[in-house]
């Protein structure tokens, strides 16, 4: 996010950051936990699945814990990267 250049400020909600930080680590040691004491298709299944909400929780609660205030006055960076350079290095 640091990264993102806007005409604005970006402040972070330092509770919603503190609360992305304990639901990732929380369902990703559940995780770990479940693959690590069984060997089955069930655990697989169930230790992927709670991977996957571990990074979707914290990436979500993160990104909500951005506050973007409007300032006209800011200035864009001249040197900052084209939107069709951006696609094509992501998509590469």
């Amino acid at each position: 996010m640091a990264a993102l250049q806007v005409p604005g400020h970006l402040t972070w909600s330092i509770p919603h950051v503190l609360a992305s930080v304990i639901l990732g680590l929380l369902l990703g040691t559940a995780a770990l936990s479940v693959a690590s004491r069984r060997d089955d298709t069930v655990a697989t299944h169930l230790a992927g699945a709670l991977l996957t909400l571990a990074i979707v929780s914290h990436h979500f609660t993160a990104m909500g814990a951005i506050a973007l205030t409007p300032d006209s006055t800011r200035v864009i960076d001249a040197l900052t990267i084209s939107e069709l350079s951006l696609a094509i290095t992501v998509g590469g």
